[in-house]
């Protein structure tokens, strides 16, 4: 059976997480390995406002997926990101910094391998640049977030015998 832990990490990155505020890491280990990140990024160049996503990545680097937790998008267009509105979100489930390369992570109009939403370019530009930026925060701290993970976990068993 399975033993899963949760542990919550804060990280700072304003350019790869989207904003200067720390923002939440959850790696999810069983036994001390690790089986999850999800990442709560910021699309921080919203058509309204900022878009805050929720990012799942596996730890070979693929994304797991990806959902929006808030947005102020246009009604009828840039709502697509919404899983309950359109399968527009689920072109990232597996997905990764080399699949496709980085210089494709971009929207069909900048030259990339990701679908826009019709009528919300800057909605979809901003939310393919804030996966493709948290992989890249993934990939370049993979092995920090786990140390600091099983350091937190450790310690707080310790404090709950």
């Amino acid at each position: 059976g399975r033993d899963l832990t949760t542990t919550l990490l804060a990280v700072t990155d304003t350019e790869l997480v989207g904003t200067a505020e720390p923002v939440d890491v959850f790696v999810l280990t069983d036994r001390g390995a690790p089986m999850a990140t999800v990442f709560a990024t910021v699309a921080p160049h919203g058509y309204n406002a900022a878009i805050d996503l929720l990012i799942g990545v596996a730890p070979i680097g693929t994304v797991t997926g990806v959902r929006v937790v808030r947005h102020r998008e246009t009604q009828g267009l840039g709502d697509a990101i919404d899983t309950a509105k359109s399968d527009w979100m689920l072109q990232f489930d597996t997905k990764a910094l080399s699949a496709p390369p980085p210089e494709l992570w971009a929207i069909e109009q900048d030259e990339g391998e990701f679908d826009a939403i019709s009528g919300a370019t800057v909605t979809s530009r901003t939310v393919v640049a804030a996966v493709k930026n948290t992989l890249l925060y993934f990939e370049q701290h993979r092995d920090e977030l786990y140390t600091r993970a099983a350091e937190t976990a450790a310690a707080a068993e310790t404090n709950h015998p």
